[in-house]
């Protein structure tokens, strides 16, 4: 399926942007004449096309490591058998490339902007560069403004946002009630958060929101408009009545029935 022009070129996919850094270097020095890319600019593309897959496939490696660690656990604590199981599964290990200044992804997107508006640049060398489509505007932690929504269904307050390539992912803040602060209550990452806490009393509470960016476990930028939403919780459960309690005390202390 042909890529829509409208869309930026940079990949949604983790491997599919592995693709993309892998291609980076190699083309950047295929258009060197073409475009008068620069040495300074053909290093950039190195070190950071080199730093990017090296976190991929060590993360990716980590992850399967972890995997067999707690498969390897869990035999040690609680195998059937006395059996020797071998020794442990060794952590993986890398060999590091040189370090990059952060921001990779900010200047890799200003970098392909300013190629495209170079003297050399055609649509052949942009297929080839992977970059046909729409351009990612830069990213500036001080300006930038969150987003947010939310809305209400039987089960609570279900809140998106638009992550994009920069942020890990977006602060929820609450205000409600009498008190006008807002609290944070909850960091994610992904679209769906659920939010059913009970309302303070029973009927309908409206509850304002706002969202704030992180990247890492910092905040960033400014925080997105206030946003409304009103949802009806469930009645809380009734207490129970002495002879409930009664029971419920007494079968807290039975023994457990045998097999």
């Amino acid at each position: 399926m042909a890529r829509n022009p409208k869309d930026p070129w940079w990949p949604a996919r983790k491997a599919d942007q592995r693709i993309w850094m892998v291609n980076y270097p190699a083309k950047m020095l295929l258009y060197q004449d073409e475009l008068v890319i620069t040495t300074d600019e053909l290093t950039q593309a190195d070190d950071d096309s080199a730093m990017f897959i090296y976190l991929l496939d060590y993360i990716e490696d980590v992850r399967l490591y972890l995997k067999e660690l707690t498969v390897y656990e869990n035999n040690v604590l609680s195998g059937a058998s006395q059996a020797v199981i071998g020794a442990p599964p060794v952590c993986p290990t890398l060999t590091v490339p040189l370090s990059v200044v952060r921001g990779m992804l900010n200047r890799t997107f200003a970098l392909m902007t300013n190629l495209k508006k170079r003297a050399g640049y055609n649509t052949s060398i942009g297929t080839g560069l992977k970059i046909i489509g729409a351009d990612i505007a830069p990213f500036n932690e001080d300006t930038y403004i969150a987003n947010g929504k939310v809305k209400v269904n039987e089960n609570g307050f279900k809140f998106t946002f638009v992550k994009g390539p920069f942020i890990t992912g977006m602060a929820i803040s609450q205000q409600r009630g009498t008190d006008p602060a807002f609290y944070e209550i909850a960091r994610v990452t992904v679209n769906g958060f659920l939010l059913n806490t009970l309302n303070l009393e029973a009927g309908p509470e409206t509850r304002n929101f706002k969202m704030k960016a992180f990247i890492g476990n910092t905040l960033v930028g400014n925080s997105s408009p206030v946003f409304s939403a009103t949802w009806t919780s469930p009645p809380p459960p009734l207490p129970l009545s002495d002879a409930a309690k009664e029971v419920a005390a007494k079968e807290a202390k039975s023994p457990p029935a045998a097999e």
